[in-house]
């Protein structure tokens, strides 16, 4: 990942951030608003200078406004150089633009109906028009939403509210009337005019960057351009591109293309009458048209930098930075002027120094933001640097080159809270992941976050797409136990301009989820919580009773700490020992049971019966047609986690979106064009590919939306450099219970990362009969690293379902080469199919095939078909199958009680169904000791069966 600079305050944005942050205003030219409607000015209201006073040219100046690259600037009030119509014009078309031409760049925040307007004669305010901004500013074109009246003379008004970028107030005549013309008496038929071309003729000292702009009467046949239209310089083409069209074609600009051609020289704008109009009858230009105008001598700076060293103010060490401009060369002695602006308020620097004439130069500015000790001259934010040159003597002035996306930043960040999920106290990071890694809110985007506890760990994670939620996540790391003893820590943040917190905020981590490893010996803990938002459980009922022998049963209700404690330790010849079997009922919950777990101390996860789920439209790019694979964790199908964490999505995606899981940080990755399997380790697998920039996404939350990935696709490792490396190949045996035809099935490669719950697909790849091939891409391993995971071994997965539904997934871990060899033997798990019960009178005995070949659980799931929203869910370990026969518990309320009714619909008319699945874990995988999570996690192999056929339950 890459590293921050130290003490910045100056800072370039993240451009991958700022695509999925902001928008930028459209306009004809470099940045302007081509889009803004204004309103008419209501008779009655302010006059705009309607009144025929012109406004107050005794106003003191307006605030600043910061330039976009290519603006130009003068000393003194702005002018108007030109309008079109022409002041005193006759028989203008009734779609005719109006255009005015500023002696110098307007800003256009200041421009309204008040401050420019159309209007009849004799009316006040102005007719609706929209604003196209050209040439930065210089060129303002009103656009009346709909047709002119015919016959008609229309007046142009502009007040002393107009302000240039300087904020220096425009200059209005004693009338308030720059100009005037009369509309034709026909709505159509007219033959198009050139109302005018800009530059103006005869203009001199034009910057050689401006656009050239045609100015028509109405709109013309766009295609009739190409030949109607040459831009010369001594005879030869100039250096301009190909015809814009704005306002409805009735507006074309040639933008200028190179900053170093046509200085010093005339060019010429020739429009013939080949040219014509868009009418049924159409209609050519009914003139010729010709223009010319001399370009100043002196080029703009080509180029701003902020040099890093020596550091840009930071916090409370505010300090002096450098800036560079360089110039190209010079005709005449004159000064460099650099501004540093705020981008979003009128605060303002200026510096400048004397340069020589003579060839191309770099000029250097030491700048200093610091007004006293602590104290900044410009708000923190958005800054914008601007250089521009001007010839001694009041000579010509070049444009500027303007330098934005750069902040100012010297407030250090503060940590809000922790999660999604949320904890009622902002302080406490709740997980149900064997390893703790906080994740939370912070006053801004975030760079860096270094970790302490008080066993001595320190880490720290840095990433180069800070959240445009404000959402950080630290590193990871493993305290190991199986108990709810709270964990506190430290998180050091560091925002994205390299401010750090002042001081450390303090955390504490609570742990959900697991089966701790210590026997109950008399005593049993036991913990409810909601799976999702991990908070506990009041009230909830808990049922337990020994597994083996003399059941002793015995239920209480969780405190409001979602906490209930069994003590049998001073009761002789009762104390409660070895497995014990665990229900728990909670109204809006499915109901749990956890079989034969011999451990004092059980935190159980409810699964809330209406499931919380988010949608995400991803955002892909790079490939307009095709399917892309695209993998993450957090994919859920039908409220249930996609076993393979794979979907394939049809493109374009327009509006679609996918299911996924709030409330965790996920990884989305996308593979395009995966070929069929051809057995050829040597043929790459698919040909683009493409990473979510931020690695882990956020997670969507009470006070945070769900962000859509975004997911760029590129030329994968192998395309790039024309190589067919890190393809690895499986064969296939095993998976008793899946039947043919296969419906569906993947292979992946993937990489567990510390704090996320699921793999992160690093690569994926075709299955076909008993052989499956898969990609690794090489450049995700980095990432891999970067966030905590091993880059050298990665698990080879395949995924099948058959055309019933049930579904195997195995995996097995590979070493990382270029050439993998051999392809890996994989086992596909049994599927444990569901039986009929073994009897119909409550506590019914369950039964299924008892498929597990190695260590594991297996998770029965029972649903109502009368209340299909309520669910039961059974976790066994494979020691307690039994056979492939399980009791349910007796649900007694004391040794040898009736026991109170199941917590789903039994009797006549009502049925139950149940489905299974099996999780096969490592050799070595002990039955307590586990975090449920680990299942997802540390599996070897994942079977899924489908629901078994209905039976009836009836209470004896």
């Amino acid at each position: 990942m890459a590293s921050l600079p130290s003490q910045r305050v100056l800072m370039r944005w993240l451009q991958g951030l700022v695509v999925v942050t902001s928008l930028s205003l459209i306009s004809g030219t470099c940045g302007g608003n081509a889009g803004r409607v204004f309103d008419p000015t209501p008779p009655g209201s302010d006059d705009g200078g309607g009144n025929q006073n012109g406004g107050n040219n005794n106003n003191p100046p307006g605030p600043p406004s910061a330039p976009t690259d290519g603006a130009f600037m003068l000393l003194g009030r702005p002018k108007l150089s030109a309008l079109f119509p022409a002041s005193g014009s006759q028989e203008i078309d009734v779609q005719a633009p109006v255009v005015l031409w500023f002696s110098e760049s307007i800003n256009v925040s200041t421009v309204n109906t008040t401050t420019i307007g159309i209007r009849p004669r004799g009316s006040a305010g102005s007719v609706a028009y929209t604003l196209l901004n050209l040439i930065e500013g210089r060129c303002l074109a009103l656009l009346p939403a709909s047709n002119l009246q015919t016959d008609t003379v229309y007046e142009v008004f502009v007040t002393s509210d107009l302000t240039d970028l300087d904020g220096k107030r425009f200059k209005v005549p004693q009338s308030g009337i720059v100009g005037s013309f009369r509309t034709a008496t026909v709505t159509s038929g007219l033959p198009p005019q050139v109302l005018g071309a800009l530059p103006f003729s005869g203009e001199s000292g034009v910057p050689n960057d401006h656009a050239a702009v045609l100015v028509f009467s109405k709109p013309i046949l766009f295609e009739t351009l190409s030949n109607g239209v040459n831009l010369t310089q001594g005879g030869n083409p100039a250096s301009f591109g190909t015809a814009v069209s704005h306002a409805n074609d009735r507006i074309i600009e040639y933008q200028h293309l190179d900053d170093a051609a046509d200085l010093g020289v005339l060019l010429e704008l020739a429009v013939d009458t080949s040219i014509t109009d868009r009418e049924f009858e159409t209609h050519p230009l009914e003139t010729p048209f010709f223009s010319s105008w001399t370009t100043a001598t002196n080029a703009r700076p080509t180029a701003i930098r902020i040099m890093e060293d020596p550091p840009a103010a930071n916090g409370s060490n505010l300090s002096a930075f450098s800036v560079e401009v360089d110039l190209p060369a010079r005709s005449s002695d004159g000064t460099l002027f650099l501004l540093v602006q705020e981008a979003l308020s009128s605060g303002r620097l200026e510096s400048q120094q004397s340069v020589l004439a003579g060839g191309a130069s770099t000029v250097s500015f030491e700048l200093n933001l610091e007004k006293k000790v602590g104290e900044a001259l410009l708000r923190d934010g958005p800054l914008v640097l601007a250089a521009y040159w001007q010839a001694d003597g009041g000579g010509e002035r070049t444009t500027a080159r303007v330098l934005d996306g750069v902040l100012q930043d010297t407030v250090p960040p503060t940590l809000s809270r922790f999660g999604p999920p949320f904890a009622s106290v902002p302080s406490v990071f709740y997980t149900d992941l064997a390893e703790i890694r906080p994740y939370g809110l912070a006053s801004e985007p975030i760079a860096k976050v270094i970790y302490n506890d008080n066993e001595t760990t320190t880490k720290e994670r840095e990433t180069s797409f800070p959240s445009p939620n404000d959402f950080f996540i630290g590193p990871a790391v493993e305290p190991g136990g199986f108990d709810e003893a709270e964990l506190e820590f430290t998180l050091q943040l560091t925002d994205a301009a390299g401010n750090s917190m002042e001081q450390a905020a303090g955390g504490t981590a609570v742990r959900r989820g697991f089966l701790g490893n210590q026997a109950a010996q008399g005593e049993l803990r036991v913990v409810a919580f909601d799976s999702q938002s991990l908070q506990p459980l009041n009230g909830a009922q808990v049922y337990v009773q020994n597994a083996t022998g003399t059941a002793w049963e015995t239920m209480g209700t969780t405190g409001t700490d979602g906490v209930i404690s069994f003590d049998d330790r001073d009761a002789p010849g009762v104390a409660r020992h070895g497995p014990q079997t665990v229900t728990i009922v909670e109204p809006g919950y499915h109901s749990i049971t956890i079989f034969a777990v011999d451990s004092s101390s059980m935190s159980i996860p409810l699964r809330p019966q209406s499931t919380t789920l988010d949608t995400v439209s991803p955002n892909i790019s790079g490939a307009s047609t095709g399917t892309v694979q695209l993998a993450s964790p957090l994919l859920r199908e039908s409220g249930s986690d996609r076993l393979d964490g794979q979907l394939s999505v049809d493109l374009p995606l327009s509006f679609s979106t996918v299911e996924v899981r709030p409330d965790r940080p996920g990884w989305f990755a996308g593979f395009h064009g995966i070929q069929p399997y051809d057995g050829d380790s040597g043929t790459p697998v698919y040909g683009l590919v493409a990473l979510e920039p931020r690695v882990l996404l956020d997670p969507s939350g009470d006070d945070m939306p769900q962000i859509s990935p975004i997911l760029v696709l590129g030329p994968s490792d192998n395309q790039m450099n024309g190589t067919s490396e890190f393809v690895y190949q499986a064969t296939l045996t095993g998976g008793l219970g899946l039947d043919q035809p296969i419906a569906e099935s993947s292979a992946s490669l993937a990489a567990r990362i510390p704090g996320l719950d699921g793999p992160a697909l690093l690569g994926v790849g075709p299955v076909s009969g008993t052989n499956a091939e898969a990609e690794l891409e090489e450049g995700f391993l980095a990432v891999v690293a970067a966030e905590g995971g091993d880059q050298n071994q990665v698990a080879f997965r395949v995924y099948l379902q058959d055309d019933e539904g049930d579904q195997a997934l195995v995996r097995e871990f590979v070493t990382v080469t270029a050439n993998p060899g051999s392809p890996v033997a994989l086992d596909l798990p049994d599927i444990p199919v569901v039986g009929a019960p073994l009897n119909q009178d409550y506590p019914v005995t369950l039964s299924f095939l008892p498929s597990l070949a190695g260590p594991g659980y297996y998770h029965l799931t029972i649903q109502d078909s009368d209340s299909p929203s309520s669910e039961w869910d059974l976790w066994l370990p494979r020691s307690f199958e039994n056979g492939g026969q399980v009791e349910l518990p007796t649900l007694a309320q004391e040794p040898g009680g009736s026991g109170d009714a199941p917590p789903l619909l039994t009797g006549t008319g009502n049925a139950w169904t149940v489905s299974a699945e099996a999780y096969e874990m490592r050799s070595g995988f002990q039955e307590v000791g586990v975090y449920f999570t680990q299942f997802r996690r540390d599996h070897r192999a994942v079977a899924r069966a489908i629901a078994g056929d209905p039976f009836t339950v009836t209470l004896p």
